[in-house]
């Protein structure tokens, strides 16, 4: 059996091996917002409330680390405010830097391509990104609402966030 002790210091017991679950603290769904600095163990805190998530008890973990989707807005000529979800995958480099692009449709059909720049100190938590949007309706402005970032922190100093493993061996008889 394992025991998986949440961020939040809650424990959860499942099989090992299983092809469903991951044997360790999923992933945490984190909105950040355009052109500032997001720190990333603050908005973490308060995803697992009343948990903290610091960056003396925690480190983020490279490899998890990436942006799930993004909320474009669209304000049109009439002016309408329509805000779309774009599902992409964008994982940083070895240089901490995110840069990718998505496309998608405008109100009128035209597709719109958004050239994501971002930056991740995994030292301090600092995460900031920009979009610049181009082709669209020329009478549309576009402009970033938000995106999510889906990121997994490991434990330093911490027993919150780590996996205990029981071997139990069981056994099945059969009568001839």
């Amino acid at each position: 059996m394992a025991y998986i002790r949440g961020y939040s210091g809650a424990v959860t017991q499942v099989r090992i091996p299983t092809m469903s679950q991951s044997v360790r603290p999923g992933a945490l769904a984190l909105t950040v917002t355009p052109a500032v600095s997001n720190n990333m163990f603050t908005i973490a805190s308060a995803a697992v409330a009343p948990a903290t998530v610091t960056a003396d008890l925690y480190r983020i973990n490279r490899r998890y680390t990436l942006i799930t989707s993004i909320v474009a807005r669209e304000v049109t000529a009439a002016p309408v405010t329509i805000d779309t979800t774009v599902a992409v995958v964008i994982k940083p480099d070895n240089r901490s830097q995110f840069i990718g692009s998505f496309t998608y449709n405008d109100a009128a059909g035209l597709p719109v391509v958004g050239s994501l720049t971002g930056h991740i100190n995994y030292d301090t938590g600092i995460f900031s990104y920009n979009i610049i949007y181009s082709g669209g309706t020329g009478t549309s402005t576009f402009s970033t609402v938000s995106a999510v970032l889906s990121m997994r922190f490991m434990p330093t100093n911490t027993m919150n966030g780590r996996v205990r493993v029981k071997i139990e061996t069981e056994m099945t008889d059969v009568d001839q």
